[in-house]
């Protein structure tokens, strides 16, 4: 499936529109206001995708595989339609129509303000569509890194990647000069005797789209240092610290293992050292947000509720994509879990009982509703994620799934996107192969290779950590008196 360009401008020209219908009404209920600004988010990346499409026509689409390609179609959709959801209700409020399937209508704007805000208070869709446009928006911003890091490392012309964030910035400045107004007025209002709040440097101006990246300069850059991730959404609803992380590789018992070894080994460091310091943050930002860190095999059968048709029949982008199947149950890679665990790091009680749990686990296989229960499903390489979205597009159309599933469970995540190259790609993060001598004959995997490949894995997580859920780095100097004592905690599933 070829990226439609006349589909993406659609969904731009719609978003566009129910923005613009937004910063028309005087008077939105602020539920309505925060709706629109998390549009305007979402649309920053949407006109980014637009402009990388009329650009490289014929560039864009060999980048990405035939799955991602269906799936970034995909999101697009849901983007149109969420949008036109936004503007059929900003439009009941801004005409005063009370139900427009009885053709009723109030008899001024200002009883339909009242109405919206107290009396019909509309908050549990409004919600709604809210997570779903946060949900959009970060699945978006995942392919704008593939697509833009892939561009810059062929050579080609991109965007300007600090321009977008320099869009962002002033998203947020304007609305916090919004908020600093609204304050300032309810202040008034209340007669109380209160100094005004400083001007801003430059006087708060009505959105518009030249606040937008429509003319940003196009030139040759190098691979941007900070890679293009989803703003934070505007009014955050309660951190969570529920998340669920699936780690996918086509076997589970080595890519797979490592990176959910390692990351309980981080939880479990972070939730130890954040209780015995003092200085540590004790905010919920920095409280540990995972409760579940689970592995599988793409092509495994044991456990496995998926039938053997679904992953047989997937019409994969290569012949080589397609593996398997193998029946699976069998023990971890013993090389690779020894790169995690036969080492001096994480000297605390923790580590051994996380190591026995581990190399007593067996290989397994997907479940038909992996993509309903994790939050986060995690692979290492482009054909792994082009291998994941196509299941999940398979499983849409057999009816198994949502397109798009309520709490936004289910993203698919390319691991090495946390760790990019000099020349701005995302890193395979590939399985580590077998040494040979010079004959020819296998020696088997080496130990060195596997601490190599363990490093970068738990560089991409830390990276996953920090731009996900603004983990915070514990200092490892605290508690060292306690380190390898009976440090009792609960360690993620």
């Amino acid at each position: 499936m070829a990226l439609d360009l006349g589909t993406i401008v659609t969904a731009v020209e719609m978003v566009q529109k129910a923005i613009e219908l937004c910063n028309k009404i005087v008077d939105l209920p602020e539920k309505m206001k925060a709706l629109g600004r998390r549009m305007e988010r979402q649309n920053i990346l949407l006109l980014q995708v637009e402009k990388f499409v009329k650009k490289y026509a014929t560039g864009v689409d060999p980048i990405l595989e035939a799955g991602q390609r269906t799936d970034l179609m995909r999101i697009i959709g849901n983007i149109k339609e969420n949008a036109v959801k936004v503007y059929e209700l900003l439009e009941r409020v801004d005409k005063g129509i009370l139900s427009a399937e009885h053709n009723l209508e109030f008899r001024s704007k200002t009883a339909a303000r009242i109405w919206y805000a107290l009396i019909e208070r509309p908050n549990e869709s409004i919600e709604a569509i809210m997570e779903d446009i946060n949900h959009d928006r970060k699945e978006l911003s995942d392919y704008v890194n593939i697509i833009s890091a892939e561009i810059s490392a062929k050579g080609l012309l991109m965007l300007k990647a600090n321009a977008v964030m320099e869009a962002e910035q002033r998203e947020k400045e304007k609305e916090k000069e919004k908020e600093a107004a609204e304050l300032k007025k309810k202040t008034k209002d209340k007669g109380k005797d209160k100094s005004p709040s400083p001007s801003p440097s430059k006087p708060a101006t009505t959105t518009n789209t030249s606040s937008k990246p429509q003319n940003l300069q196009v030139i040759t850059v190098t691979p941007p240092k900070t890679k293009i991730r989803a703003s934070p959404s505007p009014s955050p609803l309660p951190l969570r610290q529920d998340y669920k992380i699936l780690f996918v590789d086509p076997r589970n018992q080595a890519r797979s293992v490592v990176a959910q070894s390692l990351l309980l080994l981080l939880g479990a460091l972070t939730t130890t050292l954040q209780s015995q310091a003092k200085s540590f943050p004790k905010s919920a930002s920095a409280a540990w947000r995972i409760s579940q860190v689970h592995s599988a095999g793409f092509f495994v059968s044991h456990k496995s509720t998926l039938t053997p048709s679904v992953t047989s029949s997937l019409p994969y982008s290569h012949k080589s994509y397609k593996m398997g199947p193998f029946p699976g149950n069998e023990p971890p890679n013993p090389v690779a879990l020894s790169a995690v665990f036969d080492n001096k790091s994480y000297p605390y009680a923790f580590k051994s009982d996380i190591q026995k749990r581990m190399v007593n686990r067996r290989s397994v296989g997907l479940t038909e509703n992996a993509f309903k229960d994790y939050d986060y499903i995690i692979v290492f390489t482009n054909r792994e994620h082009d291998n994941m979205v196509r299941l999940k597009d398979a499983l849409i159309k057999m009816g198994k799934l949502s397109v798009r599933e309520r709490g936004g469970k289910g993203r698919v995540l390319h691991l090495g996107t946390y760790i990019p190259q000099r020349n701005g790609a995302p890193r395979e993060i590939l399985a580590v192969t077998p040494r040979k001598d010079k004959n020819g004959k296998s020696l088997g995997e080496d130990r060195a290779d596997w601490n190599k490949k363990a490093g970068e894995i738990k560089t991409a997580l830390k990276g996953f950590l920090k731009e996900e859920m603004d983990w915070v780095m514990p200092d490892q100097e605290v508690g060292k008196a306690t380190a390898g004592g009976k440090d009792a905690l609960a360690v993620p599933k």
